[in-house]
């Protein structure tokens, strides 16, 4: 069965988000850090089958951790992203008797789509994302943020919110600053090499999201930088695409 989560990235960004300690969590650290060595790793499914023609099929505690092919100058990233699939391997046999790869990845992201993708009532979500505006700046202190933009300023999280589009997430953040437009000018003036970064990940039925011009406007005034992900998510089967007439 297809799963919503399909990238590297939009694994790492929901990983990240999960501040629960538990076991689960554990094992998906290790798939990331796994998919992270290996080196311009996207889809998912395309690394594991990479995996695979690497180590041996199947993946296994011993495979994994020893590495037994011919080109050793790969051995360094291989070989550690391989200790990571070793070490996910035994805890997922450790805690739930699972050996099988496949298995684990398809428990990991059932796991996390549920936790993010899934209402309290089993139904699925069309759209969710985070944003967060900040300021930085190698040389900017904390005094400095309190002389330009006042001891009220913090910078901006929104945090995973459900039923929010790309447009609308932009739009909050928008509304947060604008009490502090006059300040960020100020500062950007007064000190060149601050950057303004608004960020935004959203996952959606949707491939791209509109900025209403206000929120552009506001961002093009104080100079800020968006920097935007959107993961594709399939439409659920129980909200098929209504047939244009």
């Amino acid at each position: 069965m297809p799963h919503k989560i399909q990238t590297f990235r939009s694994l790492l960004h929901l990983v990240a988000l999960d501040e629960t300690d538990h076991k689960m969590r554990a094992m998906a650290d290790l798939l990331v850090s796994a998919l992270r060595d290996w080196g311009n790793c996207q889809d998912i499914a395309s690394c594991i089958a990479g995996f695979k023609a690497y180590f041996g099929d199947p993946l296994t505690v011993e495979n994994t951790r020893s590495y037994t092919g011919r080109d050793m100058e790969d051995w360094s990233w291989r070989g550690e992203a391989g200790m990571y699939l070793s070490e996910m391997i035994q805890r997922s046999i450790d805690a739930y008797q699972i050996a099988d790869f496949d298995t684990i990845v398809d428990r990991l992201l059932t796991y996390y789509e549920q936790k993010f993708f899934l209402t309290s009532t089993g139904k699925p979500l069309s759209d969710t994302g985070f944003a967060s505006f900040r300021v930085y700046s190698e040389n900017l202190t904390s005094a400095d943020v309190a002389q330009w933009l006042g001891a009220d300023y913090e910078d901006i999280q929104i945090p995973l919110t459900t039923n929010r589009r790309g447009g609308l997430l932009v739009r909050q953040v928008v509304e947060k600053l604008l009490p502090f437009k006059d300040r960020l000018v100020a500062l950007k003036q007064a000190m060149p090499e601050v950057h303004y970064t608004l960020t935004v990940v959203v996952w959606s039925t949707l491939t791209h999201f509109d900025l209403d011009s206000e929120s552009m406007r506001l961002l093009g005034e104080i100079g800020a930088r968006l920097d935007s992900e959107i993961f594709f998510l399939p439409p659920s089967p129980y909200h098929p695409p209504r047939n244009k007439k």
